[in-house]
């Protein structure tokens, strides 16, 4: 089936509702990250589902609570309009200057967190990864307070490249994708391990459903409206599995 059969349906607003879902999803996974600093969490059985089912809901409120405020001070032709201005536009009704300067604050704080949960996360998974020889050794390498801090580093690098070098488009749709994929094959697990982790197949399977679901019209969507950035994006994908490939090889010849 060719995209252009697919046309009819986001016409018609029905797939919108799901690409946007797909989109955002990444506003969404933070409570992901919470799971790899379990190695560094006091009473993890405990904590880290009180941190994950906290987390959604804090940020669930605030996020509708923003999308109520922002369409209740501007209609929603004139957000659209705004672009990535739009919570600037919407404050500004009511606050005036001062209140576009109050949202850039916001977001900069809000960036700087999210940038360092990203990291603290991301790189206690790297540092696990090479724990289990499936990444460098050195990236396990940790300080006397259990840092791993060449993994920050990394992971900093690498993201700090990707900044410079890609679109928003690009790292919205990649950061997106890479989300959903990974959550899709974390749903796999536990349905595989779903006696041991005491899961409900039929939850599992659902969430797997919605998530395929979002992925295929996110990639129909961007083929349609962004084939640029859908092929970048497949190349980065196809490159980090050829280096992940290129990686295995060389050290099951190497013997470790």
């Amino acid at each position: 089936m060719s995209l252009d059969h697919l046309a009819p349906v986001f016409d018609r607003g029905v797939g919108s509702p799901f690409v946007a879902g797909a989109m955002v999803f990444v506003a969404f996974e933070g409570f992901q990250l919470i799971t790899n600093g379990v190695t560094e969490t006091r009473d993890p059985e405990r904590n880290v589902p009180r941190g994950i089912y906290g987390s959604i809901v804090i940020t669930s409120t605030i996020y509708l609570g923003v999308a109520v405020v922002a369409l209740g001070n501007l209609d929603i032709d004139r957000l659209i309009a705004a672009e990535e201005y739009a919570l600037a536009a919407a404050a500004g009704p009511a606050l005036g200057k001062g209140g576009a300067v109050l949202v850039d604050v916001a977001a900069l704080l809000a960036t700087s967190s999210a940038t360092n949960a990203t990291l603290f996360g991301a790189s206690r998974m790297l540092a696990e990864m090479a724990t289990e020889r499936r990444v460098p050794r050195a990236f396990s390498v940790r300080t006397h307070r259990r840092v791993p801090w060449l993994a920050v580093v990394a992971m900093t690098g690498m993201g700090l490249g990707f900044t410079v070098l890609g679109s928003l488009e690009t790292i919205a749709t990649f950061s997106s994708l890479t989300f959903l994929l990974v959550s899709m094959a974390v749903s796999v697990a536990n349905l595989r391990l779903r006696r041991r982790t005491a899961s409900k197949a039929g939850w599992i399977l659902l969430g797997l459903g919605l998530m395929l679901v979002a992925t295929g019209l996110l990639v129909v969507h961007l083929g349609r409206e962004q084939p640029r950035t859908l092929a970048v994006v497949a190349a980065l994908f196809a490159v980090i599995a050829a280096v992940e490939v290129l990686y295995f090889d060389r050290t099951r010849s190497a013997g470790v």
